[in-house]
């Protein structure tokens, strides 16, 4: 065998290599590099693969627990087509949603989020109080384009919603705004 078989049948090995060690990659390897662009989050008990994957419990760098993260990535991401199913499932956060990225512009589909305002270890405030009840985010289709929604399609509903001031709680019973827009104008209809 000449030297230049050699060298041939060699690179294609370490191409082979190369091609296992992406397709298997543990998520566990790739963890801490995703750390470093979450501003002190921690990912902790992480398993499974960088395309099937999951985070025993996700923690913010307050140590407020987020809780469990499960994820689906679609191996199109080697070619520029991010494909992603994510879902949470925490004490004051749960829920699932799909996106998908080509270039400047993200599809968000199916996306549910409840938020248990009560759990929250720090909650938002305002000037008219703390929120309190559960808000409940069902998000049919969003389009993200550079950053800026585009267009979306879906409903926030706010139940048993209340403002807690100093002096009492304010009941403001059940809320629902339809959000619909296109081409950058986002509409909320209470």
């Amino acid at each position: 065998m000449t030297w230049w078989k050699k060298l041939l049948l060699g690179l294609a090995v370490v191409l082979v290599a190369l091609a296992l060690l992406v397709w298997f990659a543990p998520a566990r390897w790739v963890a801490p590099m995703v750390e470093t662009r979450l501003h002190g989050a921690q990912l902790r008990e992480v398993s499974g693969s960088v395309w099937d994957g999951r985070v025993g419990e996700a923690v913010l760098a307050d140590g407020t627990v987020l809780g469990r993260l499960d994820w689906q990535l679609s191996r199109r991401a080697l070619f520029g087509q991010v494909r992603l199913h994510a879902a949470i499932d925490g004490p004051a956060i749960r829920g699932q949603g799909d996106v998908a990225r080509d270039g400047d512009t993200a599809s968000w589909r199916g996306v549910q989020l409840h938020v248990a305002l009560n759990a929250l270890p720090h909650p938002p405030t305002t000037p008219w109080g703390v929120p309190r009840g559960e808000l409940v985010l069902d998000l049919q289709q969003m389009q993200v384009l550079k950053g800026w929604p585009d267009s979306v399609f879906g409903r926030v509903r706010w139940t048993r919603a209340a403002m807690q001031t100093p002096q009492a709680s304010v009941a403001l019973g059940d809320l629902l705004a339809e959000l619909s827009g296109s081409h950058g104008v986002i509409r909320a209809d209470l």
